[in-house]
């Protein structure tokens, strides 16, 4: 079983989120990804804010 498979929504998006940062050598725009992720620019900034006060 892999660990995305316990998280919910949110907690899945921020995940992958944080793989394609970590993956990435160097800088992502935003719309590169909206559209790897298939989200939303207002959800997308929602879950990088919430990623910044962990």
């Amino acid at each position: 079983m892999k660990i995305e498979e316990l998280m919910d929504k949110e907690r899945k998006a921020q995940y992958r989120l944080l793989q394609a940062l970590y993956a990435s050598k160097n800088s992502l725009l935003l719309k590169d990804l909206m559209k790897q992720s298939h989200l939303s620019k207002v959800t997308l900034l929602k879950y990088i804010d919430n990623l910044n006060h962990l």
